[in-house]
């Protein structure tokens, strides 16, 4: 559970291994990151529902109106499953930079957001481009050398990739990211699996406040 001050949400972040993992050696034996991306592909819209094209708007002043917005109703409610998952993607599944995920490396230069959206035209500007619209799934490697799963994307470049089983059951924003492991699944290379518990106690163990501030808030917890 991660408690965001200031973004105005509580986050919960959840590691999971799927019971299939067939897949994973589909994946080993493909030869090409085009073949890779092929395999991945396939299980995410076959097992998670997953997609990057939903037909939504790049619109940045666009705000759900709760009086319609399914984000206000259950799934029970939904009497068109594709109109709803459709809607509730454009309601909270669309990436708009700002503080919190812009960063530059030198203080008044040109910010690059962090969720890989691009880089702003100017110092404040936040016109990041957004994602780039692609023909059918890739495996694509960030300035770290970290390596991505994207899939189609063909109508918006801020939609977030996600499942839309897990969207139309919570109803809220739901990140989903396939880690990739290049290595063989029967004898997995445990540079891969270290990388992953650094993220998780990296992603567990950072601080939004001060040590002093973390202390009082459990103090005033305790208190109360």
């Amino acid at each position: 559970m991660e408690f965001a001050p200031g973004r105005g949400a509580i986050h919960l972040h959840i590691v999971a291994i799927a019971k299939d993992r067939a897949y994973l050696q589909d994946f080993y034996r493909a030869t090409t990151l085009e073949d890779k991306a092929k395999v991945l592909n396939s299980y995410a819209i076959k097992h998670l529902d997953m997609t990057a094209d939903a037909k939504v708007s790049d619109n940045l002043d666009y705000r759900p109106n709760y009086s319609y917005s399914p984000l206000a109703t259950r799934y029970c409610a939904s009497c068109d499953e594709e109109k709803d998952v459709t809607q509730l993607a454009q309601d909270c599944m669309m990436h708009q930079c700002n503080r919190y995920c812009l960063k530059s490396v030198k203080l008044g230069t040109p910010r690059t957001c962090r969720s890989h959206y691009g880089t702003e035209s100017q110092f404040g500007k936040v016109d990041t481009p957004g994602m780039e619209l692609i023909q059918k799934a890739i495996i694509d490697y960030d300035t770290k050398g970290i390596s991505h799963f994207k899939m189609k994307r063909t109508h918006s470049v801020r939609l977030v990739q996600h499942s839309r089983f897990l969207l139309k059951a919570w109803r809220a924003n739901c990140d989903i990211k396939l880690l990739l492991y290049f290595s063989d699944p029967s004898s997995p290379d445990l540079r891969e699996i270290e990388d992953v518990c650094r993220y998780v106690v990296a992603y567990t163990g950072k601080r939004h406040n001060t040590t002093q501030d973390e202390k009082e808030a459990i103090q005033n917890l305790i208190m109360e």
